[in-house]
């Protein structure tokens, strides 16, 4: 039964919901059955996220889904599973809100849409022209030709080093190349800032990477999965980029994320010795030590100070 994580406060709590932290698992969920099964287990790059910050954090508020956040899942849903593209959503027509009969046109249009999110024209527009600039790059059409490949699969396996259960939700598997695909809408796709995104601490795209390579490793009869990302421009001219992440960036965020399971599970071990006190959480290591900072190479550069004289 799946069991809410956010928001749980005391330590015997916490400690109840990781109840799962080393259940075995090894499979791609691709039954009703298996979704059902693995509901609320397992550790996400998401929840991973969190982690790297703080256990406060994971068992922290949950994010409240944004107009961003919904227009980005429409965006996936048209480009990777179009038919099912009309029953979620829907274009609004224009209403002057300003007015009260404006408020009243909205409010009866919303009665007529049951449970499909509605989207405003502009947007409407802009996931559609997205779709259609990705469709129109000679690599990224190839790597989502249906032909060969999977949409929005969810995978679950056990850590190669610390057994622990691991979950990943992929956008798409082309069974032709071996290889997982992922697509990120973005400002800029020049290759210069989407690796500076890719690595950068807040969004760890290679984390993500790394995680899902060896997720279907793990849980498939195939070891030498690749992973790829396609990126394409919220404005015109919709411009698409795909990279393909070499050796070195997974190997960086195969360790990366064994950081962060580190961090969980000595919390993990920690509580359990507690006694059923609560123990601390937050920032820093499991002891609230003091954290020291040094100047980062730039400034002691900028400045004329050499590391070897402090």
């Amino acid at each position: 039964m799946y069991v809410e994580r956010h928001n749980l406060k005391t330590t015997a709590d916490r400690l109840k919901f990781l109840s799962w932290l080393f259940d075995t698992g090894s499979c791609v969920l691709n039954t009703k059955e298996l979704r059902k099964e693995f509901s609320g287990r397992g550790l996400s790059k998401s929840s991973l996220d969190y982690v790297r910050r703080s256990i406060d954090h994971y068992f922290g508020p949950k994010i409240k889904q944004t107009e961003a956040m919904v227009i980005g899942s429409a965006f996936h849903c048209l480009l990777l599973e179009s038919d099912k593209f009309d029953s979620r959503y829907c274009k609004t027509p224009e209403f002057d809100r300003r007015t009260k009969k404006g408020k009243e046109e909205y409010a009866e249009f919303l009665e007529t849409i049951g449970d499909r999110h509605p989207l405003k024209i502009v947007d409407w527009i802009v996931i559609h022209n997205m779709v259609k600039s990705i469709r129109n790059h000679p690599r990224a059409s190839e790597l989502l030709d249906a032909k060969y490949g999977v949409a929005e699969e969810t995978v679950v396996w056990n850590d190669e080093r610390t057994g622990v259960l691991m979950k990943g939700r992929i956008d798409w598997r082309n069974m032709m190349e071996f290889c997982i695909v992922e697509v990120k809408s973005c400002m800029d796709a020049d290759p210069l800032l989407i690796k500076r995104d890719l690595f950068s601490d807040k969004l760890r795209y290679y984390v993500q990477a790394s995680m899902y390579v060896d997720g279907f490793n793990a849980a498939t009869d195939f070891d030498d999965w690749r992973f790829k990302m396609i990126y394409v421009e919220k404005s015109n001219p919709y411009g698409v980029t795909v990279c393909d992440l070499d050796d070195m960036s997974l190997e960086c965020g195969r360790r990366a994320y064994g950081r962060d399971l580190d961090r969980i599970i000595e919390w993990h071990e920690t509580a359990l010795n507690s006694d059923g006190k609560d123990i601390f959480g937050g920032y820093g290591s499991g002891s609230g030590d003091e954290i020291k900072l040094t100047p980062p190479n730039w400034i002691l550069y900028d400045f004329g100070i050499r590391k070897n004289d402090y």
